[in-house]
């Protein structure tokens, strides 16, 4: 028979895959917004995302920094575009657990290509492609937590029957949490890779101008 954690588990898998919802390009307004439009807009679509009712999504606070920092460009005439929005939307998925510093590194990358004259894709497309990925993921991640819970299940399969619940769930939490833990490194370690790749580039710039620089001076003196 079923513990109740396991059914506790399954209706929490059920409830965030169906309320985890990637919010569609066509869903956002074509026509520039002013800030509170903005805050509305991502309160309304990503509500879902909440824990408390009091929790906010995306105030002008946070804008306003993503803005100062970089992150975001500055709005026209205090209106934000389609790109503002989805580069918002980029954000959110992020805000959690990666500092401001480590988001900028992620995202320049994309964003210079997106903004080439002949670039493969541009930064709508890219956020469906991404959207399609998420989806293919929900599957994937729910079981891999459904075979946690088995393992932490079968760690306290000994234990007293009064007790085994509460073992199991915190095991569960601990493995789960672990897993959290670990992808944070790793996406940590790839975005330092990103850096480290960006500096040696601006390195090699930086030497070559100068030796163009060098060069235009010998010929001067000839």
């Amino acid at each position: 028979m079923d513990s109740d954690i396991k059914k506790d588990l399954e209706e929490i898998l059920k409830e965030t895959a169906e309320s985890a919802h990637s919010v569609p390009v066509s869903s956002i307004p074509d026509i520039a917004l002013y800030m509170d439009q903005v805050t509305t807009f991502m309160s309304r679509e990503l509500d879902a995302t909440k824990r408390y009712e009091s929790d906010k999504i995306l105030t002008k606070t946070m804008i306003n920094n993503y803005t100062k920092n970089g992150l975001l460009p500055p709005p026209d005439k205090k209106k934000y575009s389609k790109e503002h929005m989805l580069l918002l939307l980029l954000l959110y998925s992020f805000k959690d657990f990666l500092s401001i510093g480590d988001i900028k590194t992620a995202l320049s990358p994309l964003l210079e290509i997106c903004s080439r004259e002949e670039s493969p894709a541009d930064l709508s497309e890219v956020y469906t492609r991404l959207n399609a990925a998420e989806d293919l993921r929900k599957e994937e991640i729910s079981k891999d937590i459904l075979d946690a819970f088995k393992n932490a299940e079968n760690a306290f399969a000994d234990a007293p029957e009064a007790d085994r619940e509460v073992l199991t769930a915190f095991a569960l939490i601990h493995s789960l949490s672990f897993g959290i833990s670990f992808r944070k490194r790793i996406v940590e370690k790839l975005i330092d890779v990103l850096q480290e790749k960006k500096l040696a580039e601006e390195k090699a710039a930086e030497a070559a101008d100068k030796g163009k620089k060098a060069d235009g001076r010998k010929t001067d003196k000839k």
